[in-house]
């Protein structure tokens, strides 16, 4: 079964219409081997990481995160309701894109040995994301938001496309471009 992510951020935005609260998150199966949080959009930004969405995808091998979240904290969420739902290892996160609700919260995934896979432009804009970190009270956050918060960047980036098997699944990634 191929499932394709065109720069994994269509198929989120157009099934995850909806940002979430801590309250009321759960990862939601939205196919097979599908699942992403869904919810509602009236929480605090750092309470409902932005509105930004996120999801996962399962093989028989691995899982792979499409966006990490905004903390290492929210990260961690993440990570913990994962668990609920299969015991196969996070061997993948994607980050869409470099914003902070998208890829703050890689290093939850990182230090359990996941690799972070971005577009190249990704790569490019770290010194940006390293700029919001130190800044990171201009976008509403408070120390206890971001406490061990840590930036991965992508270590493996991509240009056009990319293709990706976590066992009997693969995930095609392709940047279609701004």
């Amino acid at each position: 079964m191929i499932f394709r992510l065109y720069c994994a951020i269509f198929i989120f935005v157009f099934l995850l219409s909806n940002g979430y609260s801590d309250e009321n998150r759960t990862l939601k199966q939205l196919s097979k081997n599908v699942y992403g949080y869904t919810g509602i959009k009236n929480a605090s930004p750092s309470a409902n990481s932005f509105g930004a969405n996120c999801g996962i995808i399962i093989g028989s091998d691995a899982v792979l995160v499409v966006d990490s979240l905004v903390s290492l904290k929210e990260g961690l969420k993440l990570k913990e309701d994962i668990k609920k739902i299969t015991d196969k290892p996070i061997k993948y996160v994607v980050n869409t894109h470099y914003h902070l609700d998208h890829a703050w919260g890689n290093a939850a995934f990182v230090n359990e040995g996941a690799v972070i896979i971005g577009h190249e432009n990704s790569r490019l804009a770290a010194p940006r994301s390293e700029y919001g970190l130190n800044h990171y009270q201009e976008f509403g956050l408070t120390s206890g938001d971001m406490e061990g918060t840590v930036l991965k960047n992508p270590t493996i980036t991509f240009d056009n496309s990319m293709r990706i098997d976590l066992g009997g699944v693969l995930v095609d990634l392709y940047y279609p471009g701004h």
